[in-house]
């Protein structure tokens, strides 16, 4: 049983219900079923083990944390049409995400670290994404009359790697949650680090890749002063330093999520429980 998300406390927080509330009630039920009836059980976040071995009394010669996979031979576009391309400015420090638009990861700090360095010229915020907060997003920035940010809109996935080449320093970004600190699996961040990119997380988690990695700055999540600090301090950085944190980033993807090392650990794993059999 393999876990991506800590179903139901992931909708539950995000959503604000209550553990009354039925679909809660129906979803802890299939949660319980699932760890109990498994044979082993697999999460993507490492901080996920020690939650469910309490919370459920699982052992945990039952449990395993293997990883999400990055596949560094996907085929991408190598020129990104015009209509995209126009936004970005060689002579400008740009600070980039990549992602969906969503109340769970907390876009609108950006946006509000954007208003905040707003007279800095030199700096400029790229959106690419689409998602329910979008609207929401470009109704504040323009009635804010920020005109140091561009939104994308959704892109095809052809494109991303050349996108994210375009940006100087990445963001990516939580809400604060709980479930949140047992770590993190977003492939945005795989994305960041395939193309040796620094990058700046607003994020709170006792298994943060970002700082694991030594590839970027976190900074605590919904704080937007602090955030615009950090995105001036990497402006300020000297490039070898950036480039320095990019290729952390790169090595460490090459030496925990290639699908050559998430799938040799998952057949350890299946020739061992058939060997308990």
């Amino acid at each position: 049983f393999e876990i991506r998300d800590l179903w139901p406390m992931v909708i539950q927080e995000i959503g604000n219900l209550s553990r009354f509330h039925p679909l809660i009630i129906m979803l802890n039920w299939f949660e319980k079923y699932a760890y109990n009836n498994s044979d082993h059980i697999v999460s993507v976040k490492p901080g996920d083990l020690n939650y469910i071995a309490n919370k459920y009394n699982i052992k945990h010669s039952k449990l395993s944390y293997i990883p999400n996979g990055y596949d560094l031979k996907n085929s991408f576009a190598n020129n990104i049409p015009n209509n995209i391309s126009s936004v970005f400015s060689n002579d400008k420090f740009v600070v980039g995400y990549m992602g969906s638009l969503s109340a769970a990861y907390g876009i609108d700090q950006l946006v509000k670290a954007a208003e905040i360095l707003k007279f800095n010229n030199s700096i400029q915020f790229v959106i690419a994404g689409d998602g329910p907060a979008l609207l929401e997003l470009e109704k504040y920035s323009l009635d804010k009359k920020l005109t140091n940010i561009s939104f994308l809109g959704r892109v095809p996935n052809v494109y991303v790697s050349e996108i994210v080449k375009n940006f100087s320093v990445c963001f990516v970004g939580y809400k604060k949650a709980n479930w949140l600190k047992h770590g993190l699996s977003s492939n945005k961040i795989y994305d960041y680090m395939a193309q040796k990119k620094p990058i700046i997380a607003a994020l709170d988690s006792d298994y943060d890749p970002i700082c694991l990695s030594n590839c970027g700055i976190t900074v605590e999540p919904e704080n937007p002063n602090q955030l615009a600090n950090a995105i001036d301090s990497m402006k300020n950085n000297i490039e070898i330093i950036l480039e320095k944190m990019g290729s952390n980033g790169y090595n460490y993807l090459l030496k925990n999520h290639t699908f050559n090392k998430i799938s040799s650990e998952y057949i350890y794993l299946f020739e061992n429980l058939k060997n308990d059999e």
